[in-house]
């Protein structure tokens, strides 16, 4: 189920309603995380924010915006190093950002700062894993198959 999917049920709409995100309403990340222990690798939240994670590069690689494997890479090291750094004018940055920020609205308190920065350097090796050096999309490819 995707994020705006679980929006809609989170706000009792149906699936053909349209949702709109005003980003100010929006928590910010910071405020969405908790400061408390890292999640286990095997708990089931922690697999749902790599999937979370993992769509938003499916979304922005469907629409042709994410074109390369190193693209997310740089993403991912970016995001692991500080989630909630303002990204400037990178718009792949803002968009993952924000498809993060959505994620953690919805699951308020659930994660940690450690929780996300984990998930990107797992990510990253799975990129890092599938790079391939005749097809500058390999790990793209696979995720968009396997994500859903």
């Amino acid at each position: 189920m995707g994020l705006l999917e679980t929006l809609k049920r989170r706000l009792g709409r149906g699936d053909a309603a349209r949702v709109e995100i005003d980003e100010k309403e929006l928590k910010s990340i910071p405020d969405c995380l908790r400061r408390e222990e890292n999640l286990s690798l095997d708990d089931e939240k922690f697999m749902a924010l790599l999937h979370a994670i993992e769509s938003g590069f499916c979304e922005l690689y469907k629409t042709g915006e994410l074109q390369k494997d190193a693209q997310a890479g740089a993403a991912l090291e970016w995001l692991s190093r500080n989630c909630a750094a303002d990204p400037g004018g990178d718009l792949i940055l803002l968009q993952v950002q924000t498809h993060l920020r959505i994620f953690l609205n919805i699951n308020y308190g659930h994660y940690s700062r450690g929780d996300v920065r984990r998930a990107c350097n797992k990510i990253r090796r799975s990129v890092d894993r599938h790079r391939d050096a005749m097809k500058d999309d390999a790990y793209l490819r696979f995720v968009l198959e396997y994500v859903r």
